[in-house]
């Protein structure tokens, strides 16, 4: 929006500066009357006109402008007070001209506007969201959670907040390589999204931390949720370069239902305190 402001008083600097070169030029090479003086300014609006307000309200502007003037002409020139010339087709002309141009630069200006807010608003979007889980950012989380805490506040309604940690997925890409890491978290993410449903949101907080929103979600509600989860973990199959190391992936899963006094700072404190003293669930993967 500042960019489009900017360009819309360069414009309006341009135009207003031809228009004093046109006066200025008029002035010594002619004899300027009123009439010359009432179109040049006019013809200056127009401009104006086109950059700030639209085209279509400078071209009714225009035709106003040049009707009045044609009449003007025909008059006088009936009443023999003075012979059309040159200037008085110019008159005719430009106008219209400059109604048409500085439309163009308004409708582009417009544009440009329009293009560089979608492409603004599709930057933030995918910045807010990890490229291999489609998960959300902790700035995104952090945002949210405050959202959803005042909503089940004012509407007394249930609320979970489920952390999951992989606690040895730093272990796992020092054996197997970040890209086998990388391909556990796709697989851990997708049976999220799998296993949630579509008013849940999933966010990934750190590298190895995911935290789920759970919207209308009681305790027993989310403590299913976390058995689905640990018997998915134990059956976790991945496939990963052949070697006789055994690791065992270690995996937390914590949560909390959200308790009417409890602010967003209050009730995620409540959740990341239990990774300290939760069972893990967890899997042995032979390789």
């Amino acid at each position: 929006m500042k960019q489009f402001k900017t360009n819309q008083i360069i414009f309006s600097i341009m135009i207003i500066g031809f228009y004093i070169i046109s006066m200025f030029l008029v002035n010594n090479y002619t004899t300027m009357t009123i009439v010359d003086a009432g179109m040049m300014t006019m013809i200056m609006i127009i401009g104006l006109i086109s950059i700030y307000v639209s085209m279509m309200t400078s071209l009714i502007v225009t035709f106003m402008l040049t009707l009045g003037y044609g009449l003007l002409v025909i008059f006088t020139g009936t009443m023999d007070q003075f012979d059309p010339v040159s200037v008085n087709y110019y008159y005719l002309v430009v106008p219209s001209v400059v109604c048409v141009l500085t439309g163009i630069i308004g409708f582009a200006n417009e544009n440009y506007l329009r293009a560089s807010s979608s492409f603004k608003e599709e930057y933030e979007e995918l910045v807010r969201i990890d490229d291999l889980t489609g998960f959300r950012n902790r700035k995104e989380y952090d945002l949210s959670l405050i959202s959803e805490v005042e909503r089940a506040k004012r509407y007394s309604q249930d609320l979970s907040l489920m952390v999951i940690h992989i606690e040895s997925f730093d272990d796992l890409n020092h054996l197997y390589g970040l890209s086998q890491g990388e391909k556990f978290i796709k697989h851990l993410s997708d049976f999220v999204i799998e296993t949630t449903r579509l008013s849940d949101q999933h966010y990934r907080i750190e590298h190895n931390v995911f935290a789920l929103i759970l919207p209308n979600t009681n305790a027993d509600g989310a403590a299913l949720l976390k058995e689905r989860f640990i018997k998915e973990f134990e059956s976790l199959n991945i496939v990963v370069k052949s070697n006789q190391q055994k690791l065992s992936i270690e995996i937390d899963i914590v949560y909390e239902s959200y308790k009417s006094d409890m602010t967003a700072d209050e009730f995620q404190k409540e959740v990341l305190d239990k990774l300290e003293v939760e069972p893990r669930g967890g899997y042995e993967e032979d390789n």
